[in-house]
């Protein structure tokens, strides 16, 4: 007897089917093909991250197996191939943009007790940007040098727990000192940035010169953290190669890329067991359609299943039986 979805579909009811629509409407995503729905688009895309497929047809070629599965998932049928691809170069990205921050916020409750930095202010935040580069030939919207393509990741990464509190996707034209601007920051908040926004107007305005040198060096080693955060951005979630070549398609790819880390990352806070991402990640793509309870292997993976499994068959009364065969004996 099947007791649970598969395991795509347990990382898929996370999201608040409501919330999603509410943001589909809002972002006017809902006008582009309606025989091809917003969630099973979102669907589609979310778990071709987690098993790392590299383009439609993969994707198409995966979801197309999974019969009698893709009901669990919110799907009646396996996305078209032109379809799903014909959405992402027209449809808006805005609206999964939206849903990053919806994510961010259910994953960073679970995050509040994973925080191992110490600091007697709030959380220190790092600030680091990634450049990916672009063949120009088929992005010629990302123009970057006279021969490149290119396009920037700014994240501003929250301590505790490690996460992205914030991300921009622009040009890579664009200096990372005119992003600054745009980082929502709070009053006291303590921003790590390395040599790339040199601004010496913007430092007068940011610096504090109160903190000690082994708290300052304390800060220093913990920014390396998102370092490792662009690391897995990029080799578990695929962001380095790409399904689409418009403008909507490639960001329709990354923002999926960064709620798959979200999701990913939401196991791990309510697990007892020190996963690594990429130990997870292994896992759940070799076992993405299997129906196992996700949380019970991945909470705690140390509980496993008996060498030797118990009995499925009823035992039968043998020995009210024996007895009467005994009774038939003697009056012979």
């Amino acid at each position: 007897m099947v007791r649970c979805g598969s395991l795509c579909a347990q990382l898929i009811a996370l999201f608040n089917r409501r919330k999603f629509y509410e943001l589909v409407h809002e972002d006017g995503a809902v006008r582009y093909p309606k025989g091809y729905a917003s969630w099973k688009d979102f669907t589609a895309m979310l778990s071709s991250q987690v098993a790392q497929a590299k383009n439609h047809r993969e994707i198409s070629g995966g979801l197309a197996c999974c019969i009698g599965k893709l009901r669990h998932l919110g799907m009646k049928n396996d996305p078209n191939r032109l379809t799903r691809s014909y959405v992402n170069a027209h449809r808006p990205w805005d609206m999964y943009r939206e849903l990053f921050y919806e994510t961010l916020d259910f994953s960073r409750k679970s995050a509040l007790d994973k925080h191992k930095f110490s600091f007697e202010n709030k959380l220190p935040l790092s600030k680091d940007s990634a450049t990916l580069p672009l063949c120009l030939s088929l992005f010629p919207w990302a123009k970057f040098r006279r021969n490149k393509g290119a396009i920037k990741l700014t994240f501003l990464l929250d301590h505790n727990g490690y996460l992205a509190r914030f991300a921009y996707i622009t040009n890579g034209e664009r200096h990372d000192v005119n992003i600054v601007l745009k980082v929502p920051l709070s009053p006291g908040s303590s921003v790590v940035m390395d040599f790339g926004h040199n601004d010496y107007r913007q430092l007068a305005y940011l610096n504090h010169l109160d903190f000690g040198a082994t708290t300052i060096s304390a800060i220093y080693k913990d920014r390396w953290q998102i370092e490792l955060f662009f690391k897995t951005a990029k080799q578990n979630p695929k962001v380095n190669f790409f399904v689409g070549t418009t403008e909507d398609a490639l960001y329709i790819q990354i923002w999926t890329a960064l709620i798959a880390i979200l999701v990913i990352k939401y196991p791990l806070f309510k697990s007892k067991f020190q996963w690594s991402v990429s130990n997870l990640v292994t896992f759940l793509r070799w076992n993405l359609y299997t129906n196992r309870n996700l949380w019970k292997r991945v909470v705690n993976p140390l509980d496993l299943l008996p060498l030797q499994p118990g009995p499925v068959q009823s035992v039968l009364p043998l020995a009210g039986l024996g007895q009467h065969i005994r009774i038939k004996k003697s009056y012979i």
